[in-house]
């Protein structure tokens, strides 16, 4: 009935995972150079630069994720013209 101790489902299990973790350290990695990076220009005496800054974190912030992963699935797919199926 179920068979979550199968060799062959167990190994898919391992597989997703090692996939999950390779996506959050990379995720992870871009994050923080880009909050780096965002975080050095806020600090910048320039207040046209601190409004835009401002603007791009607060419009990332209030949208939600599940928006930003059909953005990136079904834009970015369209964007570069790979079919992802």
């Amino acid at each position: 009935m179920f068979d979550l101790l199968n060799p062959d489902t167990l190994s898919r299990l391992w597989k997703g995972l090692y996939i999950t973790l390779e996506i959050s350290i990379v995720s992870i990695i871009i994050t923080s150079f880009g909050g780096l990076f965002l975080g050095i220009l806020m600090s910048l005496k320039n207040r046209y630069i601190y409004i835009l800054c401002r603007f791009a974190l607060e419009f990332v912030r209030v949208m939600p994720l599940l928006v930003w992963l059909f953005m990136v699935y079904f834009g970015l797919s369209r964007w570069l013209g790979i079919n992802l199926s």
